[in-house]
């Protein structure tokens, strides 16, 4: 993670809070790796990856698809992928 809307809280780092595993609960968010472990699915994807929620502290399975030269679509989901979520990154300036 690189950037964060609202980075601080009560003056210091936003840490990993909701994570599961006490010894992680308190690494900060900035620079945290939480898309993990993927592979090549053709030119234009990505997939049997995991991707960590911050804001609940699960991981989750993931695949990827670049949808533009500026855009990955990351899917988010338990079991099947039709069950899922959605999150769109946009490559900065």
């Amino acid at each position: 993670m690189v950037w964060l809307k609202e980075p601080l809280e009560n003056g210091k780092p936003r840490l990993d809070k909701f994570n599961s595993d006490a010894k992680l609960k308190t690494r900060p968010l900035m620079g945290l790796v939480f898309l993990t472990n993927f592979t090549a699915d053709g030119p234009k994807g990505w997939e049997d990856g995991e991707i960590y929620d911050p804001n609940n502290g699960k991981t989750y399975s993931c695949k990827l698809t670049v949808t533009s030269p500026t855009t990955i679509d990351a899917r988010g989901y338990i079991g099947i992928s039709i069950i899922g979520r959605t999150t769109h990154f946009t490559k900065a300036d």
